[in-house]
This record gives C-alpha cells, structure tokens and sequence, in this order.
C-alpha cells in the first residue's frame, strides 16, 4: 500500500469531518470523549475479514488499533496484521507482517498549531469557510445526520462522503462504530460488536513489538504538512472556501509534481481489480487514522 496515498486519505477525510456545520462551532480536535477508557471490539467483514479492537485512554488522548484481517485475490490470500498507537503528538505503525514500524506527527497537532496562529478575524474565516465548504460537499453527496442511529445502545452520528463511505460515529464524538466502504463493487464493513468502558485496560495494548525499529517518515510527514499548510492558508482567506473548489490540493509540494508511482489510483477501469482493492484498504487506513487524530 502506498503510505503517500493514505495520508491524503486521511487528510481528505479530515477536511470533510472539519467543514460539517454541525462541527464547525466545536473544531475536531477538541471533541472531548465523555469516558476516560474503553475497549471496541469490531467485526471486519466483506472483500476483508477480520477482527480489530480500539484502546482507549486518558479521555482519548491516547488510542492503539490492533487490526488483523485478511484479504482474498485472485487466488491468493493477503494477511494485514498491525497495530496503530496515536498520542497527542505521533501517529505510530507497526507492520506485523511485514516487520516495520512508522511514526509521523499527529496531523491535528499540525492543524492546532496553524489554527493558534491565526488573528481573531483569519479564525472567524476559517469557522465561515468550514460551513460553506460543508454545504458544498453536502450538494457533491455528502451527508451528516446526527442522531441517526443506536448501535450497542449509544446514539451515532452518521457521516457519509461522496456515497462511497459510510460512518457512524457515537453522538458529538470522533468514536466509529460502524463504518461501511464501497468502491466499483469491492466494500468492507467494520461493526463494533462490544462496548466496554469499565474494564481495565491491558498494558501491552499500548505496547509496540521491541524486536521492531520505528522510523521517522520524514517523506510522508513532509507531504502531509505541505497539505495541512495549504488548507489552512486558504481557510483563513475571507475567499477561502471559493479557493479550495477552485484549486483543490495535492499531497505533493507545488512544483514538485508526482511521481509516476506514486499517482492518485483512478476508478475508471472497470477491470483493474487490484487498484480497487489497493484504493479500498487506502480509504480504510484513512478512516481508521482518524479514530485518534483529535484526542488532544
């Protein structure tokens, strides 16, 4: 999987969550979690299968996601098997399979602190460009309804993006508790099947492998903040919103133009089953990153 193409997944969903007018008054990065731990259990199911279980601690400044699932293509069987640990200020991976480890820097960290920056006036723009954009993306096919839905008794929020994704998120909070995500005919559903907010929680959730060496990914970090520094230099123009439809981003430095390899995937070849299947586990990375991004 190409790591490039899953932060500006996750940067692209990020936007979205922050132009909803019903977040635009309470920025996504200081949604407080009204419990201080937790443990999810989620089912993964469809063209991938599996289980995966959210950590949670400290209000949700702290999360680890172990995922472990597999995948069958064309004959063959692909195991994903790894742990994500989000702090206030690193994003942390580790491949079980393939023996590597990851971290960049919280992108929210990132949008916190070139939101401080801002004048009283840039920050007002930033909260009325948010709502319009949200109105734009509501009119491309993009959908927030609060209070949609009680799964395992907790009333969700449901967000839908382009009708491709699907999540529902526990009331006035970051929590997924299902998520459902279909591309050309390949779709995934991850479902909390447990809820538990009294057990304790295990020291080795929050514990990466010691026989794994964790990198800093400058690369993608850079990318990631070149992204983060263009939305919000764009938000806090009085034309903001106009700006970004007009001029939509890329996770390359301007300039710099991306490399062949590393090209958005297209959904225009009916037969190219691989890249659909690389572009959905890109989309689920995505949406799994976002579980901890606003835990501070």
């Amino acid at each position: 999987m190409n790591k490039i193409r899953t932060i500006f997944s996750s940067v692209i969903i990020l936007l979205f969550f922050f132009t909803v007018p019903l977040l635009a008054k309470d920025l996504p990065w200081n949604m407080p979690l009204p419990f201080k731990k937790a443990t999810i259990h989620y089912t993964v199911s469809g063209n991938e299968e599996g289980t995966e279980t959210l950590f949670i601690k400290n209000k949700g400044k702290q999360r680890a996601t172990h995922h472990d699932t597999t995948m069958s293509m064309m004959g063959m069987t692909t195991r994903t098997n790894t742990i994500e640990m989000v702090t206030p200020d690193w994003v942390t991976t580790y491949d079980l399979e393939e023996r590597t480890g990851d971290k960049i820097t919280n992108p929210a960290k990132i949008f916190t602190a070139e939101y401080n920056k801002l004048s009283k006036e840039e920050k007002h723009n930033v909260e009325k460009n948010a709502e319009e954009l949200g109105a734009a993306l509501m009119n491309l096919g993009g959908t927030n309804r609060p209070n949609a839905e009680k799964i395992l008794g907790h009333s969700c929020d449901l967000t839908e993006i382009a009708g491709i994704t699907k999540v529902y998120t526990m009331h006035a909070t970051d929590i997924p508790l299902r998520s459902e995500t279909s591309v050309m005919g390949m779709s995934t559903n991850i479902t909390a099947t447990s809820f538990d907010t009294s057990s304790a929680i295990p020291e080795s959730a929050f514990m990466g492998p010691k026989n794994i060496e964790v990198s800093h990914d400058q690369e993608a970090e850079a990318m990631m903040t070149s992204m983060i520094h263009s939305i919000m230099a764009k938000l806090k123009q009085p034309d903001g919103a106009q700006q970004l439809k007009n001029a939509p981003f890329t996770p390359y430095p301007t300039g710099t133009g991306a490399p062949a390899q590393q090209q958005m995937p297209t959904t225009n070849q009916q037969g190219d089953q691989p890249a659909q299947e690389e572009m959905m586990q890109e989309m689920e990375q995505g949406l799994k990153m976002l579980k901890g991004l606003f835990g501070e």
